[in-house]
């Protein structure tokens, strides 16, 4: 059977930030199928609690991209920096998260998704990168999603140089946040020019591997077919 992957999702579908990330949300569908997977949809629990159950019909997770994790959780306060907050999404996401450690659980971190496994593992964030790292570049390039305005270089003997990526490559970048301090186990394995942290794979873990990009919006290139299929493969 081709494995199962979880897509986790904003938890207020019905506020204005839901409904525009919601709109976005088949591509990482699209992504998942074309390389062989099945996406399923992943929902809040009714009672708010997560247990190992939660996982027994996955093989693998993808934290997708979406509104910025409240800062408290790393120690800061928002300060007027910090936008969309999903304390239940927050919640449920660090759970989850979490459970795919104890579980040796393959997991994709993508945008959101590298800042929540870089929290999840007790790191911190930028909470505006203009704000906060006034030499970055910039990296909020919004609407588009298929635009590449910066690069970004990666470490020689990574997985994304072995499955395509060349060692210097263009990315497309929908972000005003970014990973300051370095979560336990992370290795960083690319970064944009500016020096910000652009990619980071869990040491000790099966497939863990989260990237500050949105490649299900790129898998038109192959090295971003091939991220997605070396997923997959790891889950199955």
């Amino acid at each position: 059977m081709p494995p199962v992957i979880g897509i986790t999702q904003a938890s207020y579908l019905h506020h204005p930030r839901g409904l525009r990330d919601n709109l976005f949300r088949g591509a990482y569908y699209f992504a998942i199928r074309q390389a062989g997977g099945i996406p399923k949809e992943l929902n809040f629990p009714a009672d708010g609690v997560v247990t190992p159950s939660d996982l027994t019909h996955l093989d693998g997770i993808l934290f997708s991209g979406g509104g910025d994790i409240n800062s408290q959780i790393y120690g800061k306060e928002s300060e007027g920096l910090v936008l969309g907050i999903d304390a239940q999404r927050d919640a449920y996401e660090l759970a989850l998260f979490d459970l795919a450690l104890e579980n040796d659980i393959p997991y994709l971190g993508i945008c959101r998704g590298i800042q929540l496994v870089n929290v999840a593992l007790g790191g911190s964030l930028f909470r505006d990168l203009k704000q906060e790292r006034p030499s970055s570049g910039e990296h909020d390039w919004f609407p588009s999603r298929q635009y590449l305005p910066h690069s970004v270089t990666l470490e020689p003997n990574c997985r994304l140089i072995e499955i395509g990526y060349s060692n210097d490559i263009k990315v497309n970048s929908l972000h005003h946040q970014g990973i300051h301090e370095l979560g336990k186990s992370l290795k960083p394995i690319a970064h944009a020019r500016d020096g910000l942290i652009e990619a980071v794979e869990l040491t000790g873990h099966r497939f863990g591997l989260a990237v500050q990009w949105h490649p299900e919006w790129l898998t038109d290139q192959q090295p971003a077919r091939a991220l997605f299929e070396l997923f997959i493969k790891a889950c199955g």
